[in-house]
């Protein structure tokens, strides 16, 4: 059974082409870090959280340290091209820009598959 994951983007073309890489997984995308926040509140089960750092309302680091404090099986990822300077350690970082096999790659670093 594949990994299911939860990725956060708040521009929906990153969105899709995220989507689109990782079709072997099972995939819940949302564009809206709220709305993100409230599928996790609510419990809703995820193997992985990857996540934009920059978005309005929440940022990435918000969405990972929820996870982290409240799910502490979820792994948590954050892709960013300018990450905060005091991230968590166990959120685990993709700089842009990156390349599909990157993507891949850390997507495999953090559930497996």
């Amino acid at each position: 059974m594949p990994a299911r994951l939860l990725i956060v983007d708040d521009e929906p073309a990153i969105a899709r082409t995220i989507a689109r890489l990782l079709r072997q997984y099972e995939l819940a995308v949302e564009t809206d870090s709220l709305a993100a926040h409230a599928r996790l509140a609510a419990g809703e089960h995820f193997d992985g959280l990857v996540t934009d750092y920059n978005m309005p309302n929440l940022k990435g680091d918000q969405l990972c340290h929820f996870v982290l404090a409240s799910r502490p099986t979820v792994r948590v990822g954050m892709i960013s091209g300018s990450p905060p300077d005091d991230l968590d350690p166990r959120i685990t970082l993709l700089l842009k820009p990156f390349g599909n096999a990157a993507l891949l790659q850390f997507i495999r670093e953090l559930v497996g598959g």
